[in-house]
């Protein structure tokens, strides 16, 4: 990520979320159990990844106290989500 940068990282890792849940979705649809494991292995790689991007843009925006908040609000949204 310090490489590459977050926001292309970020975008890499939102396209493996829709590439997985696609994937998952078909898998479902046609009964194909190997696609839809490997829609859940693809969203879980994108998922655990853009939770670091996320992190590395709230320490960007946030300064102090406000950072504590920022991220306890970004994780409980992500948990929900899932």
């Amino acid at each position: 990520m310090d490489k590459i940068g977050v926001r292309i990282c970020a975008l890499v890792f939102v396209g493996m979320l829709t590439i997985g849940q696609g994937l998952l979705i078909i898998g479902c649809h046609l009964r194909i159990f190997a696609l839809t494991v490997a829609g859940r292995f693809i969203y879980g790689i994108g998922s655990i990844n853009i939770s670091v991007a996320e992190f590395v843009i709230i320490s960007k925006w946030f300064i102090g106290k406000e950072i504590a908040l920022a991220a306890s609000v970004d994780t409980s949204i992500s948990r929900i989500g899932n």
